[in-house]
């Protein structure tokens, strides 16, 4: 099944689904190893919104090769949740070397890309709008269905012009 924009939306900043579900609880999981056992989802409902949160170096392993048995692990694991009706949105938290975040978060999407799961990402802190725009523009392509979060009221109340209905505000 491929996503669509109406599958996920914002609506005053809130992330919600086609049944017209509001995410109001948004729970981390914090990613420290590369290796992903099932019951690292086991604690979250399909009521909550469960925000995975990974280094960038866990997937891009230098600014032109990626860690394809992370992605493959990571897709393997979003699958699962998608058959528990859980839903999730990624971030990958710093940087590699030489690589541009924009398509860091391009390839990471495109090897997720039947995750149903995956109701968008999550801005890094400090992220600026020139990047996050840059990121949206490199997704948009083949991923307009995603909605992006930010915790900076600034880039949120920003980018929200430009991406109403795309942009949810959660701090997490």
């Amino acid at each position: 099944m491929k996503l669509t924009e109406a599958d996920y939306y914002a609506k005053d900043g809130v992330l919600n689904n086609k049944d017209g579900f509001a995410f109001f609880v948004i729970k981390k999981l914090t990613l420290t190893d590369k290796k992903l056992q099932e019951s690292l989802f086991a604690d979250f409902s399909a009521k909550e919104l469960v925000m995975i949160e990974f280094p960038v170096s866990f997937a891009c392993v230098d600014a032109e090769n990626f860690d394809e048995a992370f992605l493959a692990d990571l897709r393997s694991a979003l699958k699962q949740l998608e058959q528990n009706g859980k839903t999730v949105i990624f971030s990958a938290t710093g940087s590699v070397a030489g690589a541009e975040q924009s398509d860091v978060f391009y390839h990471i999407a495109r090897r997720i890309k039947d995750c149903t799961s995956v109701a968008g990402l999550y801005f890094p802190a400090g992220i600026t709008k020139e990047a996050a725009v840059t990121i949206i523009t490199a997704l948009q392509k083949k991923h307009p269905e995603y909605v992006y979060f930010t915790a900076e009221k600034e880039l949120y109340d920003s980018l929200n012009k430009d991406y109403a209905g795309r942009i949810a505000f959660a701090s997490i």
